[in-house]
This record gives C-alpha cells, sequence and structure tokens, in this order.
C-alpha cells in the first residue's frame, strides 16, 4: 500500500519568507522518513508554495511511501 505524509507552513509573502517556510517543512519531512521509515520505502518526495492575498503563503512537503 502507498501511504502519504505532508508538512506544511505558513511563510510570509516575500521570497526569504517562502523559503524559511519551505525549509521547515523540509526538515520535518527528513526527520520523519529518518524517524519511521527506511531510505527504501520512499516513493516520492513533492513540494508546493501558493501565494495567498492574505499575506501570507502556504508551502508544503509530501512523502509519498510504502507502507505494509
Amino acid at each position: 500500500m502507498i501511504a502519504h505524509s505532508t508538512f506544511s507552513r505558513h511563510g510570509g509573502v516575500t521570497a526569504k519568507g517562502m523559503m524559511e517556510a519551505q525549509e521547515q517543512a523540509r526538515a520535518e519531512a527528513e526527520a520523519f522518513i529518518a524517524r519511521e521509515l527506511n531510505d527504501e520505502d520512499v516513493v516520492a518526495i513533492t513540494e508546493s508554495a501558493l501565494p495567498s492575498t492574505w499575506g501570507h503563503c502556504l508551502v508544503s512537503v509530501t512523502v509519498w511511501y510504502k507502507r505494509d
């Protein structure tokens, strides 16, 4: 079975704010992989960043993995 876990953060509207939020989400995803999975269980990792009209953006990292 394939499963996923998503790690999201809100960041500022500037490029710096978006990058900081993305790095935080990446760090959470990396910690999850190190703690919960074996390297061969990881199928894919996807990232996204969506600007918002409310002055923040939403960034996310999704880890797709094999689960027994």
